[in-house]
């Protein structure tokens, strides 16, 4: 089970004697890391999204925010994932955590890791640029120094569907949009931002054996179970309950 293992905030991290059934938000949580949160469970409000480093067609690497609930974490081996305790610290705020406590986006909190997380991904995004300021209004002559942008990009060039999949119940969501209307680029010494020139780890999935092994401790049985590790859904191999009809 030791070949079986996830990049976690630059850490690697062994899945040994995990259930096989176990999501990457459960994991997380287990090993200590609690800023994600679960709030429906169902890959709906984005309280637990997490960057996944995913490939480029030119070879590179892009931060893609994902739900920690939805994703079996065997699913994660050999992945690389950042946190939003891998964006920064108390010490040493992110950029988006910096902007995000300057604009009073939250207020209970509970949203704001996975807030964060999805706000880093479109701060990495390459093609993100600034608009050129321009004249409020095309052919007026008037130019007030406005940048143009849309309701749903900012004068940064942040395109707000990057966050759509995150629900907040406090802030009302003005100020989560101004933080991220403030973001500038990152800098190039940035670790997160350097990481976008190297290549994305490969899909890598468990040996047989290591399969087996991960499963069977999820499901006890007399016999192996045939499921596979990655699968969420209730195996139909499990032995059941003492009285139980199958």
């Amino acid at each position: 089970m030791n070949d079986i293992a996830v990049n976690v905030n630059g850490r690697t991290r062994p899945l040994t004697g995990v259930a096989a059934h176990a999501t990457a938000l459960d994991w997380l949580r287990d090993t200590g890391l609690s800023g994600s949160k679960e709030g429906c469970a169902e890959g709906e409000c984005g309280a637990c999204a997490m960057l996944l480093a995913t490939p480029t067609p030119d070879g590179g690497t892009e931060w893609t925010p994902v739900n920690a609930c939805l994703v079996p974490v065997y699913a994660l081996n050999g992945q690389e994932i950042v946190t939003a305790e891998g964006l920064g610290t108390p010490d040493a705020l992110h950029p988006v955590q910096e902007k995000l406590a300057e604009a009073g986006g939250s207020q209970c909190g509970y949203c704001t890791p996975g807030f964060a997380c999805s706000m880093a991904g479109e701060y990495y995004r390459p093609a993100r640029t600034p608009v050129e300021s321009t004249p409020a209004q095309a052919g007026t002559g008037h130019d007030d120094g406005i940048p143009s942008h849309d309701a749903e990009h900012g004068p940064n060039g942040f395109d707000l569907h990057a966050l759509s999949g995150n629900l907040c119940r406090c802030t009302g969501y003005r100020p989560i949009r101004d933080a991220a209307y403030t973001l500038g680029a990152p800098e190039e010494t940035d670790p997160l931002q350097q990481r976008l020139a190297e290549p994305a780890p490969p899909p890598s999935r468990p040996t047989p054996r290591s399969t087996a092994r991960a499963s069977s401790a999820r499901h006890p049985s007399t016999r192996p179970c045939a499921c596979s590790a990655t699968n969420r859904m209730r195996c139909s191999s499990r032995a059941p309950p003492t009285g139980a009809s199958r």
